[in-house]
């Protein structure tokens, strides 16, 4: 994850709630790994959870660190508070992420300075937030009618980006007989936040 991020077997020595990293910027939930690599957050101007740099956040995923493991606060503080010191940690190297996969990062808005999953703090605005979908209604069509159920739907995220190609439909519409068939749509998130909403198709003829 990193230009420098050493091979091998470690055992985790120290870990640190707020921790000052490379040129002066801050790290929550640090857990060190070997000498200076460690699991960290995204990096913040100041030691206040609402400096986040979205612009290092919209690189997780990419080898963009010195070394460190660069994470969402939400993974860092689950190694912080469930790893005691002396976990073992195996860097490898090999294209396959392991059993888990490799996660898809969400992205931030550059204005902004919150990370959407740092839920330990009340004042963080992505608290109140979730997945949207759009386009969704009650409908009635005429027996014989064509149906797309996924015309016109877009979803967007947490964060307010799109996400309409994790749009899942359940359920059928028979325009070959009249009736009432409901259609639910769900959506989940990179963060995995989730919406849900069932409408009726009235079939008539």
């Amino acid at each position: 994850t990193g230009a420098a991020t050493p091979l091998g077997t470690y055992r985790t020595p120290v870990r640190y709630r707020w921790k000052v990293l490379l040129e002066d910027v801050w790290g929550q939930y640090c857990t060190r790994i070997t000498g200076g690599i460690l699991f960290h957050s995204v990096w913040y101007y100041k030691q206040d959870p609402s400096t986040l740099s979205a612009r290092q956040y919209n690189k997780l995923g990419t080898m963009c660190s010195h070394g460190c493991i660069r994470l969402s606060v939400a993974d860092a503080k689950w190694i912080y508070s469930n790893c005691p010191i002396g976990t073992t940690v195996t860097i490898y190297n090999s294209s396959n992420p392991g059993p888990l996969g490799k996660p898809a990062a969400i992205k931030l808005p550059t204005n902004s300075g919150w990370d959407p999953t740092d839920i330990y703090y009340s004042n963080n605005p992505y608290n109140k937030k979730k997945p949207v979908i759009y386009g969704i209604q009650n409908k009635t069509i005429k027996c014989g009618t064509g149906v797309n159920l996924l015309k016109g739907v877009t979803a967007k995220n947490t964060t307010g980006f799109s996400i309409t190609s994790r749009i899942k439909v359940k359920g059928t519409v028979n325009i070959h007989k009249a009736g009432k068939y409901k259609i639910t749509y769900s959506v989940v998130d990179e963060i995995g936040r989730s919406y849900k909403k069932t409408i009726t198709y009235t079939v008539v003829g």
